[in-house]
């Protein structure tokens, strides 16, 4: 009877400490997802198809951005006047958000003019399981550049493989990898 007493005195003292971690999720990220989603609406805007690429925006995103606004932001960023236009986008880094549905890449930006240069930081919403879906895009100074990207003991993480969007196409080498990356 003790034992027994016991027992579930035990019992009900390791659930109690048991639940908090039954009530965390553990999040799930899958990098080529996440890249590919935000080649497809880089892809779109440099292509100045602004309307397609908004559609790709998260949904969080499109409610605090009306369409004309997007539209003019991203105009000016692509053509920027002093710089000229947007010459290639290449794939830099990765940073997952740890416990988050959130995952920030950053792109490396060539304009026409040599000496000007940018970041490009863009922050997307979701996982590995629902894909992920464009929310902040971010246009940065190379000199302010890179930041501290060291956020919830995460560090930048690089890849292999080259990504470079030009206009009218997406370079990823080597070859072999490019069925890893597709417009989910």
């Amino acid at each position: 009877m003790i034992k027994n007493k016991l027992f579930s005195e035990l019992k009900f003292i390791l659930i109690i400490l048991l639940y908090p971690l039954s009530c965390i999720m553990v999040t799930q990220h899958d990098y080529y997802k996440a890249i590919s989603s935000a080649n497809k609406t880089l892809w779109l805007l440099f292509n100045k198809e602004y309307e397609k690429a908004y559609n790709e925006l998260h949904l969080e995103a499109k409610e605090k951005v009306p369409f004309e606004i997007f539209s003019e932001m991203m105009q000016m960023a692509f053509c920027d006047k002093m710089a000229g236009n947007l010459k290639k986008m290449k794939f830099d880094y990765y940073v997952p958000v740890t416990g988050e549905k959130a995952i920030q890449l950053y792109y490396k930006i060539a304009y026409n003019n040599p000496s000007m240069g940018n970041i490009l930081h863009l922050v997307l919403l979701g996982d590995a399981v629902e894909g992920y879906r464009v929310y902040i895009l971010d246009f940065g100074n190379v000199a302010k550049y890179p930041p501290n990207v060291k956020y919830f003991n995460q560090k930048k993480q690089k890849i292999k493989e080259d990504i470079v969007i030009e206009t009218d196409t997406i370079i990823i080498t080597p070859d072999s990898l490019r069925e890893g990356f597709k417009f989910y």
